[in-house]
């Protein structure tokens, strides 16, 4: 079987940044023949080999004869024929990620002709999305995403991560020049944190206070992988030096609980110092879900119990351990405060808070 040259269909949009390094392929080819020939489906649309139908073009071949030159692949549907050509690329790693993401896009509109079920129910929000607050629609759902990563034998994050990009790029396709989607992520949040302070006006709180909850922005650093790591954060971070430098608006006699992660526990007791608290006991929150973490998986957040003075304290009943599942990241137990309020007394106010609490002054510039 013969088939012309030209009547090969490539579906497949023009990339920015395909290399076609024909010098060495060409010459290969007029020495040894094609090795590896060229893939396409019953109806001649291209799924292997754009580089060597490249190379085949320009070395004037005009007849292509099966077996020597291509093979036919008897596939299920355009979603698999489309699996033909993106594993190929993803495991050669000739993509860019926004040329990835966009690919994964294109995959999804096949994903979602076949399982037309998944764009149904609840929009979720995916891996990074959380940390970016940007929308993922209900396209983006967990089981195109599992199974996307099952596919190529690439983790959800890596998936979610592609996806994520090509969403900001919408919004600021300037971005593109950056290539790599941890690149474009990370720059869309720092600049999305930089315009939410300087439209946001914090007023600072007044006067002093008995009781202060405090969830410092520790800087984790920036450094994200597909491998689970903690990535950016969506705040602004704070370094030890500068968390050092806060005056805390206490009265004489004063209860603060320090927020600290695992991390950071060394820094939450320098900090104690620095702002004249004595440690008094250590509470650990069981947040039932598991998270992130580089050599454990995080489970557990803790808080550090301090004074100054002799403050008011009444407790009985409430013990080192507090059960409750997360609902947000950096968002604390409801139960937390409850039990704040039962067992301390007078002015409270929540430093670094995420939202407005009755009966509490807040601090901080996500509070709204």
């Amino acid at each position: 079987m013969k088939i012309n040259v030209n009547e090969i269909i490539d579906l497949m949009p023009e990339r920015n940044n395909f290399k076609l390094q024909f010098n060495d392929l060409i010459q290969d080819i007029k020495q040894n023949g094609l090795i590896e020939p060229i893939v396409f489906n019953q109806r001649k649309e291209l799924l292997a080999g754009r580089r060597r139908l490249k190379a085949l073009k320009e070395l004037g071949v005009v007849e292509l004869e099966e077996t020597k030159h291509f093979v036919i692949r008897e596939t299920k549907d355009k979603l698999h024929d489309f699996d033909i050509f993106l594993s190929e690329n993803i495991k050669r790693q000739d993509l860019t990620d926004v040329e990835t993401g966009r690919f994964l896009n294109q995959r999804k509109v096949l994903y979602e002709e076949l399982h037309p079920e998944t764009k149904q129910g609840q929009a979720q929000a995916i891996g990074m999305n959380k940390k970016l607050k940007h929308n993922v629609t209900a396209q983006s759902a967990p089981t195109f995403i599992n199974e996307t990563a099952k596919q190529y034998g690439k983790s959800e994050r890596w998936v979610s991560e592609k996806i994520q990009a090509i969403k900001i790029l919408e919004e600021e396709p300037e971005l593109e020049k950056l290539e790599s989607a941890k690149k474009i992520i990370r720059t869309y949040n720092k600049e999305k944190q930089r315009k939410e302070l300087e439209k946001t006006k914090i007023q600072q709180p007044t006067g002093t206070f008995d009781v202060i909850v405090i969830d410092p922005p520790w800087e984790y650093g920036d450094q994200y992988d597909d491998k689970g790591n903690r990535g950016t954060v969506d705040y602004p971070t704070m370094t030890q030096e500068q968390l050092k430098q806060i005056k805390l608006p206490t009265k004489k006699d004063c209860v603060l609980w320090l927020w600290v992660t695992n991390g950071f526990i060394k820094d939450a007791y320098e900090l104690l110092e620095e702002w004249g608290f004595e440690a008094k006991s250590f509470m650990t929150w069981n947040k039932v879900n598991m998270g992130t973490g580089r050599w454990l998986r995080n489970v557990t957040e803790h808080c550090i119990l301090a004074i100054k003075g002799k403050p008011f304290f009444d407790n009985k009943t409430y013990t080192t351990l507090l059960t409750e599942k997360r609902t947000g990241h950096s968002i604390k137990p409801e139960s937390f405060y409850t039990m704040v309020d039962k067992i301390c007394a007078g002015r409270k106010l929540d430093y670094f808070a995420r939202k407005p609490r009755e009966d509490w002054e807040v601090y901080g510039d996500e509070v709204i």
